[in-house]
């Protein structure tokens, strides 16, 4: 402990101290002292009503030290609580500066998406343009292999009326020079027969005053068959299709 010496009111005490406190010690002991100056000259009450003005004034600024530390503490809550709402506000700021960027993202994804499908509808539009010309043209040249068509089977019709009639004519016709022909192979065939029969002396049934004998006669018949043949050759060629 440290002596220390006050002096209130012309007179000197000595009083023990910490170590350290010798200031403060002395700045109470001055106190003391101007409030002792503002009494009356009695010693002992002076220094009783000095020392209860200090403790009134000691606990007037106790209670404004604990109010104000009341106050202080009651701020530092609503500190916290500002803090910790500028801190949610901080967070949720965050929170919707990010569901801001996501929505920009979000967006720029939908205008890329929109023009995406508009150059598609606009290549679905080009391309229906494109069928419905095409089908436009196949159509007409459907129309046309129609008309051409039509137009053949009709030829072809008129083709066929013509050619049932003269395969008709020709048949009649046909017929006619068949029964023609085989009468002239029968006469042809008599000939021969009478030929290699009568004697060498007797005439031709075809020209009684010629020879069977005579040279020229053989030949002329074969010449004769020869036509018959090819006339049944050219009668066969002309016929009607089967």
């Amino acid at each position: 402990m440290n002596q220390l010496d006050l002096t209130i009111g012309g007179r000197t005490f000595q009083i023990a101290c910490e170590p350290g406190e010798e200031d403060h010690v002395r700045n109470l002991g001055a106190l003391i002292d101007e409030k002792f100056q503002e009494l009356a000259p009695r010693y002992e009450q002076n220094l009783l009503f000095a020392t209860l003005m200090l403790t009134d004034d000691l606990h007037s600024t106790r209670s404004t030290a604990e109010t104000a530390v009341a106050e202080r503490l009651a701020m530092a809550k609503e500190i916290e609580h500002v803090r910790r709402d500028a801190e949610t506000a901080t967070g949720q700021r965050d929170q919707l500066r990010q569901t801001i960027a996501d929505r920009e993202q979000e967006l720029e994804q939908l205008k890329t998406t929109h023009a995406q499908q508009a150059d598609e509808v606009q290549a679905l539009q080009t391309e229906i343009e494109s069928i419905k010309t095409s089908a436009n043209e196949s159509a007409e040249t459907m129309r046309a292999e129609v008309e051409r068509i039509k137009a053949s089977s009709e030829e072809a019709i008129v083709a066929m009326k013509a050619a049932s009639e003269s395969a008709d004519a020709n048949g009649a016709e046909l017929n006619a020079l068949t029964q023609e022909r085989d009468q002239l192979a029968a006469q042809l065939a008599a000939a021969r027969e009478e030929l290699s029969a009568r004697p060498a002396t007797q005439g031709s049934f075809i020209e009684p005053g010629m020879s069977t004998n005579d040279p020229e006669l053989a030949p002329a018949l074969e010449r004769f068959a020869e036509l018959l043949e090819n006339c049944a050759d050219k009668l066969e060629g002309t016929g009607p299709a089967s």
